[in-house]
C-alpha cells in the first residue's frame, strides 16, 4: 500500500524517484544567485529548506493556504 500511496503523490506533484529507499549517499546541490555562496560546503538536508525560506523571505510559522482542488 505504501508504494501505491507514493505513486499517487508522485503523479500529483510531478515527482519521480529512482529508488524506494534511502541510500545515504551525498547528493550534489547547485545554486546560483543571492546568498548562493552559503551552500558551497556540505549541508544538512533540513538546512537547505531553511536556506530557501530565508532567501525567499518566507514565514515558516505562518499557516499555508492550500487550494481545495489539490
Amino acid at each position: 500500500m505504501i508504494y501505491e500511496l507514493a505513486e499517487m503523490v508522485n503523479i500529483r506533484s510531478f515527482l519521480g524517484w529512482t529508488t524506494h529507499g534511502h541510500s545515504g549517499v551525498d547528493v550534489n546541490l547547485y545554486a546560483k544567485g543571492r546568498k548562493s555562496y552559503l551552500l558551497r560546503t556540505s549541508q544538512e538536508n533540513t538546512d537547505v529548506g531553511k536556506f530557501v525560506a530565508d532567501v525567499l523571505d518566507l514565514d515558516m510559522n505562518q499557516t499555508p493556504i492550500i487550494p481545495r482542488n489539490l
